[in-house]
């Protein structure tokens, strides 16, 4: 997996803490705009979580988005 600094410093800034995965998605869509795959793959290897609990939480909250909005 490719290694993305902005990312890298949005995990950073919580200390790879796990119990602030919600704080570091929304902080990765205020970037982006939204959630990629890859990005969302990338977090869970960085926090030591698996991709489908990222996922879990992800769906759970309404303002995370996962498409790109034009």
């Amino acid at each position: 997996m490719q290694k993305n600094p902005r990312v890298e410093e949005i995990l950073a800034s919580y200390n790879y803490q796990p119990h602030f995965l919600i704080a570091i998605m929304q902080d990765i869509q205020a970037e982006y705009k939204y959630l990629s795959q890859e990005k969302l793959e990338y977090v869970a290897e960085k926090l030591g979580l698996s991709i489908a609990k990222v996922y879990s939480v992800a769906t759970r909250h309404h303002d995370l988005h996962f498409a790109k909005y034009q």
